[in-house]
C-alpha cells in the first residue's frame, strides 16, 4: 500500500515518527548506527526467514544472533529502558530500549537487572543470555540465543492479532511487518 504519515502517527501517537522512512526502508536516528549487541555473533535465524515460518507457522520478527547462556549482551544503540520482562521464563523474556528517535530494539531471551527507564549506552551492556532449554522430539535441547528485533512504531504496540515482540502470524508479509513497525535488524548495521 502507500504510506500515509497521518494514519502511522494515530496507529502509534506516543512515539514521534521524526525522520522515519517509509515502511520497508530502514530506519536511521541522528546517532551512530547500531551495534551488533553481540559483538562477533552469527546470525541462527535472519528476519523474515522462510524455513522459520514453515517450521513453526509463525514469522520472525527479528534476528536471532548465536549466543550461549550466559554471554554478556550489549545495547545496539543509546537510549533508555522502555519495559523490562526479563525476570521470567527465556521463551517469553524481553528487555526493550528506545532511541530518542522513537525506534525501539527488544532484546529477547535476555536477563538483565536494568530498570525501566535506565540510560543506555551503545556498547554498554544490558545484560546475559538466558539458558533457554526447548523439548524437541522428547528431548530437551539448549536453543540459548539473543533474539533482536527493531521497531519503528513501538514494540509494545504492535501487540495485537497475534503479533508478538519476536514472532508474527506465519500468514504474515513482510510487507504488513514493515506496515507495524518491523524492520531487519541487521540492514541498520554501519
Amino acid at each position: 500500500g502507500v504510506w500515509n504519515p497521518e494514519a502511522w502517527r494515530r496507529a502509534a501517537p506516543r512515539l514521534p515518527l521524526r525522520g522515519s522512512p517509509p515502511p520497508g526502508e530502514p530506519a536511521r536516528d541522528a546517532s551512530p548506527g547500531p551495534h551488533r549487541p553481540v559483538p562477533g555473533s552469527g546470525v541462527n535465524s535472519p528476519y523474515f526467514e522462510a524455513s522459520y515460518a514453515r517450521r513453526s507457522d509463525r514469522q520472525h520478527l527479528g534476528t536471532d544472533l548465536t549466543a550461549p547462556a550466559g554471554t554478556q549482551v550489549v545495547s545496539p544503540v543509546d537510549g533508555v529502558v522502555a519495559r523490562n520482562r526479563t525476570r521470567q521464563p527465556a521463551e517469553t523474556a524481553y528487555l526493550v530500549i528506545r532511541t530518542s528517535g522513537g525506534i525501539e530494539h527488544v532484546l529477547g531471551h535476555i536477563s538483565s537487572d536494568l530498570e525501566e527507564g535506565a540510560r543506555v549506552v551503545r556498547g554498554g551492556p544490558v545484560g546475559t543470555v538466558q539458558r533457554y532449554i526447548r523439548r524437541e522430539n522428547g528431548r530437551d535441547r539448549d536453543v540459548s540465543h539473543l533474539h533482536w528485533g527493531v521497531n519503528r512504531t513501538g514494540v509494545v504496540a504492535s501487540f495485537t492479532s497475534g503479533w508478538g515482540w519476536g514472532q508474527g502470524p506465519g500468514s504474515a508479509t513482510r510487507a504488513e511487518a514493515g506496515e507495524r513497525g518491523w524492520i531487519d535488524p541487521l540492514s541498520l548495521l554501519d
